[in-house]
């Protein structure tokens, strides 16, 4: 019996994953200057951890390969204080996951047009996690006098937050 096809959908995103992953670990190396070395180890270790579950075709690799990154790059954050591309490494980090993730399920040969349509979405989803990023960062950079009504909004806003959360997460999926 002949092993089902793999959608060539599957293995694009799985090099671009990849690829993207890189190219996110390589970016604070290259930036950083003499420190640049010692941020190169955790990037790798992103990068072999998103190839291994590749590889085992195991998608509980592609979260775990990115928490290397995300500290590579909080450490250049650090060093450097602030990123104007703290954004676009946002809407990276999201394409790396959802790539990553498309390039583990099991798959069959889908439709041309549900592939394109899901890069589409991802496009998408990119640039609002992009969007939100420099939402989130220019609001940051805002100088409020501060105050107990202002920290009372803000407790609020969590608390909203996280309810929203929990219903989301109690919600079942239509069928």
């Amino acid at each position: 019996m002949a092993a089902p096809r793999r959608s060539r959908a599957g293995l694009t995103a799985r090099m671009l994953s990849l690829a993207l992953l890189g190219a996110l670990a390589a970016y604070p190396v290259l930036e950083t200057g003499a420190v640049g070395p010692f941020l190169a180890l955790p990037g790798a270790g992103a990068v072999l951890l998103l190839a291994t579950g590749f590889l085992l075709r195991f998608p509980a690799f592609v979260p775990w390969s990115l928490v290397p990154l995300v500290g590579e790059y909080a450490a250049f954050i650090l060093l450097e204080g602030r990123d104007p591309f703290a954004p676009l490494v946002a809407a990276a980090v999201v394409l790396v996951a959802e790539l990553g993730y498309w390039g583990v399920e099991p798959q069959a040969l889908p439709a041309r047009r549900v592939a394109v349509r899901r890069a589409a979405t991802l496009v998408l989803v990119a640039a609002a996690a992009a969007g939100v990023a420099a939402f989130v960062l220019g609001a940051s950079e805002l100088a409020l006098g501060g105050g107990l009504g202002l920290e009372a909004l803000g407790v609020a806003a969590a608390v909203g937050a996280l309810a929203l959360l929990a219903a989301l997460a109690r919600s079942r999926p239509a069928r």
